[in-house]
C-alpha cells in the first residue's frame, strides 16, 4: 500500500511538472509575441487538467497605462456564432428543431424566402457555412457608416437580401456567411418565444455564472479600444439585435474560460455531439455547428475564431488531452491566430 501511494504521488508530481513546463513556454511565447508587439493588449486564459492560467500583457489602450487583465473586456467577436450554435442544439436536443429539416419551417412567417430557394437549406448547412446564402458586403457597410458599420444592418436589408436571392449557388460548399447566423437567431427567437439576448442569458451566460459576458449593455468593467490594419482607433460595436448572434458579444478570459471548461466537463453529451458532429469536409476545412475541426490523428481540436473591425481572437479546446485556451487581442491582425498555432504546438 505505501508503495502504491508513493508511485501514485510521484506520477502526481511528475504530471505537475510537466503542466509548469508547458505553462511556463506557453507564458514566453505570449511575451514574445507582445514584445514584438508592444502596442497590442494581450489576454489568454488556458485550463489544463482543471487547472486555469491567466497571461496577460499590454495594456487597455495605446493611450492608458491600465494594464490588461483577466476580466477586462475584449470583443469576442464571431465566436458569439459558437453561442449561438450551442443554443441552437439545446433547441435540437429538446425536441423543438431537427438539424437535418429545412430552415423554412422555423423561420417566423413574417420572414420571407425567395420561391426559387424555399425547402432547400436545412438548420444545419445555416450553421455550417454551406446555406448557399451571400454575406453582408462589409466594405459597403463601412462605407455607409465608418464608425458603426453593423448599425446598418436592418431586418428590411436583410429581407431584401433573401427575397432577391434566387440562386444558391454555393449550397452544400463551403462559403462563410454571417447572414446565417442572423437566420439562426431569427430560428432562436421564433421557437423560444423570446429574443436572442434573453435567451442566451437564460440558457448560457446566468447558468454558467459568466457575469461579465456582454451583450446590449456592456459599459460596465474594463475595456479595451480596438485598432484596426490601419492602426485607426475602434470602440466597441453597438449591440444590433439583428445581427448579433453573428457576432457582437463582449467578454473576458475569466468568463470565456468558464464555457471551455463547460465544454470540457458537460454531461449534455448529445449536445456536444451536435455541434462537434462534422457537417462539411474538404481538403482545407472541416466543420461542425460553429466550430473548426482541427485533425491531426485521433487527436483533435475544435476551434472558432472571432474578428470585429478592430479586435481579434480565438477559442480552441482539445477534449482528449483535457485542455483549452482564450485568447483576446485588441487589434484586428493576426496575432491572435499565430498564438494559437504556438500554444496548440505546445499543448499537443
Amino acid at each position: 500500500m505505501i508503495k502504491f501511494i508513493i508511485i501514485v504521488t510521484s506520477l502526481l508530481i511528475a504530471l505537475t511538472c510537466v503542466a509548469q513546463q508547458k505553462t511556463e513556454v506557453i507564458d514566453s511565447a505570449i511575451k514574445a509575441t507582445y514584445n514584438s508587439n508592444p502596442d497590442v493588449g494581450i489576454s489568454v486564459g488556458l485550463v489544463h487538467e482543471s487547472t486555469r492560467y491567466f497571461f496577460n500583457y499590454g495594456t487597455v489602450s495605446r493611450t492608458v497605462s491600465q494594464r490588461v487583465d483577466s476580466i477586462t473586456t475584449f470583443e469576442i467577436g464571431s465566436i458569439t456564432k459558437l453561442f449561438t450554435s450551442y443554443l441552437i442544439a439545446q433547441q435540437a436536443q429538446a425536441g423543438r428543431i431537427s438539424l437535418d429539416s429545412f430552415v423554412d419551417e422555423y423561420l417566423p412567417p413574417q420572414v420571407k424566402l425567395n420561391p426559387k430557394i424555399q425547402s432547400k437549406i436545412k438548420v444545419s448547412d445555416l450553421a455550417s457555412h454551406q446555406s448557399g446564402l451571400p454575406d453582408f458586403d462589409m466594405l459597403r457597410l463601412l462605407q455607409l457608416n465608418p464608425v458603426q458599420p453593423l448599425d446598418e444592418v436592418t431586418t428590411e436589408m436583410v429581407d431584401s437580401i433573401l427575397v432577391h436571392t434566387s440562386d444558391l449557388e454555393s449550397l452544400g460548399a463551403y462559403q462563410y456567411s454571417n447572414i446565417s447566423y442572423v437566420l439562426l437567431g431569427y430560428i432562436l427567437e421564433n421557437v423560444v418565444g423570446s429574443n436572442y439576448e434573453k435567451i442566451v442569458n437564460n440558457n448560457l451566460l446566468k447558468p454558467l455564472k459568466m457575469k461579465n459576458t456582454f451583450t446590449s449593455d456592456f459599459s460596465s468593467g474594463i475595456s479595451t479600444m480596438g485598432y484596426d490594419f490601419q492602426n485607426n482607433k475602434r470602440g466597441f460595436l453597438n449591440w444590433n439585435c439583428v445581427i448579433a448572434p453573428a457576432g457582437l458579444l463582449k467578454s473576458n478570459t475569466s468568463d470565456m474560460l468558464k464555457f471551455i471548461q463547460f465544454l470540457l466537463a458537460t454531461d449534455d453529451k448529445e449536445i456536444l455531439r451536435k455541434i462537434q458532429k462534422t457537417y462539411f469536409k474538404n481538403t482545407f476545412i472541416e466543420l461542425g455547428l460553429g466550430l473548426n475541426i482541427l485533425r491531426d490523428g485521433d487527436n483533435v481540436v475544435y476551434a472558432k475564431s472571432g474578428d470585429s473591425v478592430g479586435q481579434s481572437s480565438v477559442l480552441a479546446y482539445n477534449k482528449q488531452k483535457n485542455w483549452g485556451v482564450i485568447i483576446l487581442t485588441n487589434q484586428a491582425s493576426g496575432i491572435a491566430r499565430q498564438l494559437f498555432s504556438e500554444i496548440t504546438i505546445i499543448l499537443n
